[in-house]
């Protein structure tokens, strides 16, 4: 794809020597003008502010016209593109094709922009200025000074010629051209690490290529291409954000995206995220001085579906967002185990776990040979609840090491269980529990979620007693729906109160408005549409309430982002004894790694 741009050519009074009153010779041409090129006016490239360098020779071809269109004389002359306002050239009265070309010293790059001119059927008269549209296959690769080392030269090898081409360096980047559709490969010695580091790169025309250069904690280098901005000198150029990735995280997904923007949604930074990156540090391009800045990351799904933007707004500078597990680490698995309820009693719901798989069977048929798949360490035992019209009744039974089918009869649930009631101010009561039955990992015994209508419900628990619990309550009041996420060695009766508070305005992204108070830690904004996902998470202490977006029609494959068609899904407020401002993800209710979470929240469409 070429891209267009302009440069001015003004045809002034060329001033001959001669005398006012020296007869004019009928035979001789009469010379009218001369050429004189002002300057290169727009840039070629979408999306970057690089200002060309324009240089090398140029080649201009005028070809004079008769009355029927045929080219009666041809003049070619060449210039020196850095110093075209110096150039002249008479011309006499006619019509004129004109073309402009660079003079080309590779076929493949070169530290100058080779394009291309042609304007046809030019009547050139006195004081006549003309434009003339440039066009160019070229393509554009950056790389910031700074990440350099002193006295080396970046270069670009070719694979079409094999060929290692140096960088120019000007206004603190090094830079190339390179023609489209031609690949290579970017080599140079890192400033940080004293090493060569190298990048491949499949140019294409009119495409700027600009690669950024971070090096993690143990010196490994990542290069991603990321936005184009010049050097502000008085810019901060402090990091803004820190991604620290287990790099398993990100093979879900086809493409992973990052954008750095201001509260107006002014572009800071952006990158495409390099997979098996481990550790990457994240500068603004532009002059930043606020605290405080919004971040985005765009995922797309390995289908090629749609993508999912999560954003978190109005977080500080200098944020860690942490991709790892917080989990205590597991027991190692034995194989899936096939496990058989026993048919033949007189149970109607059941309920299991070992110690790393779970669920309920509700309603059971005893006349029926169940057949459910368990995952549990080899140390695990497996509790089983099961209730009939006698009662309801547990027990825990050893899993045998190394099988991988075994029977269970529910007849031989004979202990009673313990129960605990719990209540909540409101309605449509739920309770789940967990326990940790190792002190040191993080398997986990699941007692099972119960929810009723009211506010008042009866749990059944075993009589053992665990070292530690997660307990969730949740219930519902007013039009909203309160979560309490306790982890200790007691298990809560009763949710603690939770004070925060909003009020929403508005169905879609396009009318969104809300308000909150400051009883909370950060908010989760959630809408929807068949185009994406956008998830949003804020601290309520930036109190940011007016949502702008960076634009995302590139990730949405559209021309125009339309904010109505999100539809709000669910807002909440929420808070955690370990949560950091400035340390991403930020919990997750219900997540025994986050120990105690409080949440309040509303569903939408």
């Amino acid at each position: 794809m070429t891209r267009v741009f302009l440069f001015v050519i003004f045809l002034i009074p060329f001033l001959s020597g001669c005398k006012k009153d020296q007869p004019t010779d009928p035979e001789k041409p009469k010379v009218v003008a001369g050429i004189t090129i002002q300057s290169i006016s727009s840039n070629p490239f979408l999306n970057s502010d690089w200002q060309h360098a324009i240089g090398g020779k140029g080649v201009l071809e005028f070809k004079l016209k008769d009355s029927k269109d045929s080219t009666s004389s041809r003049t070619q002359d060449s210039l020196d593109l850095a110093n075209a306002s110096l150039y002249k050239k008479e011309l006499t009265v006619g019509k004129y094709d004109i073309i402009l070309d660079t003079k080309k010293t590779s076929n493949v790059a070169d530290t100058f922009l080779r394009f291309h001119s042609e304007l046809k059927g030019l009547s050139v008269e006195k004081q006549e200025a003309v434009s003339l549209s440039v066009t160019s296959s070229d393509g554009l690769i950056t790389i910031d000074k700074d990440y350099i080392k002193d006295k080396t030269t970046p270069t670009f090898q070719s694979k079409s010629d094999s060929k290692a081409y140096n960088l120019g360096l000007i206004n603190g980047f090094y830079y190339i051209y390179v023609k489209g559709d031609i690949s290579g490969t970017i080599s140079f010695t890192s400033q940080i690490t004293n090493k060569v580091c190298m990048k491949d790169i499949d140019v294409k025309s009119s495409n700027h290529y600009n690669l950024v250069v971070s090096v993690s904690k143990n010196n490994s280098v990542q290069i991603f291409l990321g936005d184009f901005h010049y050097k502000n000198v008085a810019g901060d150029k402090s990091t803004l954000l820190t991604l620290d990735i287990d790099p398993g995280y990100m093979s879900f997904y086809k493409n992973v995206y990052y954008i750095l923007a201001d509260e107006n949604g002014e572009v800071l930074n952006k990158f495409e995220y390099q997979k098996g990156s481990a550790q990457v540090s994240v500068i603004s391009n532009k002059d930043f001085q606020k605290d405080r800045f919004n971040l985005y990351r765009i995922t797309i799904p390995l289908d090629n579906g749609a993508p999912d933007i999560i954003g978190y707004l109005g977080i500080k500078k200098g944020s860690v967002w942490r991709l790892k597990s917080n989990n205590s680490p597991m027991r190692p698995n034995v194989d899936q185990a096939k496990m058989t309820i026993k048919p033949g009693s007189e149970h109607y719901w059941l309920r299991y776990t070992a110690d790393n798989s779970w669920s309920e069977i509700h309603p059971f048929d005893p006349t029926v040979l169940n057949t459910q798949t368990l995952v549990y360490s080899a140390d695990s035992k497996l509790f089983l609840l099961a209730k009939s019209n006698k009662g309801v009744f547990y027990n825990f039974f050893d899993l045998p090491a190394g099988t991988k089918t075994f029977t269970f009869d529910p007849d031989k649930c004979t202990r009673e269980p313990v129960v605990k009631t719990f209540t909540s101010p409101g309605s449509d009561i739920q309770a789940t529990v967990f326990a940790w039955p190792y002190k040191d990992f993080g398997n986990l015994f699941w007692f099972g979620s119960d929810a009723l209508a009211g506010n008042t419900l009866n749990y059944y628990l075993p009589q053992e007693v665990f070292g530690k619990y997660l307990t969730n309550i949740s219930y519902k009041l007013n039009d909203k729906n309160y979560s309490y996420t306790y982890v200790g060695s007691e298990i809560p009766l009763k949710p603690e109160m939770f004070d925060a508070d909003f009020e929403i305005s508005g169905s879609n992204l396009g009318d969104f408005k809300f308000s909150f108070n400051n009883k909370a830690d950060y908010y989760i904004a959630v809408f929807f549409s068949d185009k994406a996902q956008f998830r949003f998470y804020s601290p309520v202490a930036a109190n940011y309430t007016k949502l702008k977006f960076p634009d995302f029609s590139e990730y949405l494959k559209t021309d125009k982002v339309d904010y109505s068609t999100f539809k709000l899904h669910e807002f909440s407020l929420h808070s955690g004894n370990i949560f950091k401002e400035d340390l991403l993800d930020y919990p997750v209710p219900g997540n025994p790694a986050n120990v105690e979470t409080f949440g309040i929240s509303k569903y939408f469409n």
